[in-house]
């Protein structure tokens, strides 16, 4: 028994990609209102991310060079929505892209591996223009790596 606490104690953290890899978890959708009291649905996508070295996110302050707002850098989680027509996703023309920054994860410990779970919130008002819907998004790291892009299953804004 002590022989197998000593090798077991022993172990190396699991070593993971300095490169994030992102996984799909779920869609929650939500009758609400907005701050102006409006009826609206919100979309909340849910998704793991893991990254080797623990390098996600941007600080408020952040608004520098590489992460101005002139560079591709300024935001770090990229989404694009896709309407399905005829059972065929067709990319939407969005007037303002779904571009976020996802804020500065502090880690805790000496391993820098981070696994966490991101939840973005995204609006839309009633009745929505389109019925069926879906996203693919990916993430940067700070030091520009992209990770793998990733679809969501459908989401039904009009029911």
């Amino acid at each position: 028994m002590i022989l197998f606490l000593a090798i077991y104690s022993c172990k190396k953290p699991e070593q993971y990609s300095e490169i994030p890899e992102i996984s799909f978890k779920n869609i929650n959708i939500e009758n609400t209102y907005d701050t102006l009291d409006n009826q609206i649905k919100r979309v909340i996508l849910t998704f793991y991310v893991i990254d080797g070295d623990g390098d996600i996110g941007l600080d408020t302050s952040e608004h520098y060079p590489p992460y101005d707002t002139s560079s591709v850098y300024y935001h770090n989680l990229f989404i694009t929505e896709s309407e399905k027509k005829n059972g065929i996703y067709e990319p939407i023309d969005l007037t303002v892209p779904l571009y976020y920054r996802i804020p500065y994860i502090v880690q805790k410990g000496k391993n820098p591996t981070l696994k966490a779970d991101i939840i973005i919130k995204i609006d839309y008002s009633i009745p929505s223009l389109y019925d069926t819907i879906k996203y693919d998004f990916f993430i940067y790291d700070r030091a520009f790596h992209k990770s793998n892009t990733v679809s969501t299953s459908d989401i039904i804004l009009n029911n």
